[in-house]
């Protein structure tokens, strides 16, 4: 239906329809549907009137309001584009550091179980090195204690022998 089917005309009266208000819901009704019309999405037929009705009268002080608006709104949509465009690209780069992270995780958890194997072997030879040190000091005292007895069983022989050289001369 369009403004001109809207008035009516009884006997010689003209019936119009009550303007609305055009306060920020009109407006913003107004440049959804302008928005709507721009990507070619089908309106209703009142609404394509509504949005077509070109005999309001528009003041200049109204026109800017509308303009600012539209203008206004288009930056929040710009802003809002670009900012999920940026959350969309953190949240990827945040995916690949998870991902990432898995890997090393994967790669720290292989690592620390090599080595707690190597330190459980490390920790076994070196018991048994220890062991065979021990036993090995062990073995050097008793030669040590064996040595020293042989030494002093040398020294009683030779001056056993310094004797009985000296018996000799005698």
């Amino acid at each position: 239906m369009t403004v001109d089917e809207a008035r009516e005309t009884v006997g010689s009266q003209v019936v119009q329809k009550p303007k609305r208000v055009k306060d920020s819901t009109y407006h913003k009704e107004k440049m959804l549907l302008c928005k709507q019309a721009e990507k070619g999405v089908p309106l209703q037929t009142e609404q394509s009137d509504w949005l077509a009705d070109t005999d309001e009268e528009i003041d200049d002080q109204e026109l800017e309001a509308h303009t600012a608006i539209w203008q206004r709104s288009r930056r929040l949509i710009k802003n809002s584009e670009d900012e999920r465009a940026v959350l969309a690209n953190l949240i990827a780069n945040l995916k690949l550091d998870v991902d990432e992270n898995k890997k090393i995780q994967k790669q720290l958890k292989k690592a620390n179980t090599s080595l707690t194997q190597e330190l459980k072997e490390c920790k076994s030879i070196l018991a048994v090195t220890s062991k065979t040190l021990g036993d090995s000091n062990g073995i050097r005292d008793s030669c040590l204690i064996t040595l020293q007895n042989k030494q002093s069983e040398f020294e009683r022989y030779k001056a056993l022998n310094d004797r009985t050289v000296d018996y000799d001369k005698l």
